[in-house]
């Protein structure tokens, strides 16, 4: 029977060693730190949907049912000003990730994300336009 050779392994220095388990190192935290920025991002964009459908629910309240609720009014101007501070947020937090993830989010995500930034500050200036 023929025995096998085994193939010889170069024997590497203990600083190449480190320098590959410090690049790994990096790596890992660079993909914590893209993941925790993903996670920030789909978040502020949930919390600015949420202030939009606030915002719609206080001002059909006071259209439709009661024009006197002045505190749904209220209620309606800080749902929109928070969606307008958190949509900015959000498509602040979308740029960075679209450039640092390294498998892009899909179109699709970052379109509806966009959208949902913008919106809040569209209705706004709609709002102040027709006060003028």
């Amino acid at each position: 029977m023929s025995k096998r050779k085994r193939r010889q392994v170069p024997a590497r220095s203990k600083s190449s060693i480190k320098s590959q388990a410090a690049k790994a190192a990096r790596a890992n935290t660079e993909a914590q730190s893209v993941d925790l920025l993903t996670v920030n991002w789909m978040l502020s964009v949930m919390t600015a949907l949420l202030c939009e459908v606030g915002f719609l629910l206080a001002r059909a309240y006071v259209l439709f049912v009661d024009n006197d609720a002045h505190r749904m009014s209220v209620l309606a101007g800080m749902m929109l000003f928070a969606a307008c501070v958190v949509g900015l947020i959000s498509m602040g937090l979308c740029l960075a990730v679209v450039r640092f993830r390294t498998p892009k989010p899909p179109r699709s995500v970052i379109l509806c994300s966009v959208v949902i930034g913008v919106l809040p500050l569209l209705a706004a200036a709609i709002i102040n336009l027709r006060q003028l």
